[in-house]
């Protein structure tokens, strides 16, 4: 249980991080973008770390990865502040659409838990193989990572959802199985989240 709210927290913090600059991109929304900050938090910083990775500029270590995030959250803050003070209009925090929001994230991602719990292993279609690729990735140090079924190479194939996963696990600091399990439900947890939005 601890892992589950350490995850969320994690997402929550990248939220809040973004979400100043995020707002301003849609300043017409009920919630003032709150609802998409952790995915495209997750996004451009998860994509910045992986080109750096890329590039052999940073390894892939948990602590690299919390200085990519900070440093990304620093500039959105930092951007943030600058537009509001030179807004004349100074729009308000809609704490209580924010709340409320988060509320329904929450719920929906322990339910998510809470059937994942159920059936926690890797097991059928792809569900080996995206494992195998999360746990390959924790142990690597650049990236594209190696091939584990074809020694001495990298990998050639798409990744871009395995590797979120596995930044989001490196970020919160849980065992990579937990951090298999959990984004099958933060995934659940978005998609409804979302919806709220267009709905609301």
């Amino acid at each position: 249980m601890l892992d589950v709210l350490v995850w969320w927290l994690t997402a929550l913090v990248i939220g809040a991080g973004f979400w100043p600059l995020v707002g301003r991109l849609f300043p017409k929304f009920w919630d003032r973008g709150w609802i998409f900050s952790k995915s495209i938090g997750i996004f451009v910083s998860g994509y910045l770390f992986w080109v750096l990775c890329s590039a052999k500029v940073f390894k892939f270590t948990r602590g690299n990865c919390i200085l990519i995030l900070l440093a990304c959250m620093l500039v959105c803050v930092g951007v943030g502040i600058y537009l509001y003070k030179n807004d004349r209009e100074k729009p308000s925090v809609p704490w209580k659409n924010l709340i409320a929001e988060e509320v329904l994230f929450l719920a929906v991602y322990l339910f998510w838990c809470y059937l994942v719990s159920y059936d926690p292993g890797a097991y059928g279609q792809e569900k080996p193989m995206d494992y195998a690729f999360m746990t390959t990735m924790m142990r690597t140090e650049y990236l594209p990572f190696q091939d584990m079924w074809y020694s001495g190479e990298t990998i050639n194939y798409y990744y871009g959802g395995q590797y979120f996963a596995t930044f989001l696990t490196k970020l919160s600091g849980v065992r990579v199985g937990v951090g298999y399990s959990l984004m099958r439900a933060t995934i659940g947890a978005f998609a409804i989240h979302e919806y709220a939005e267009a709905v609301g």
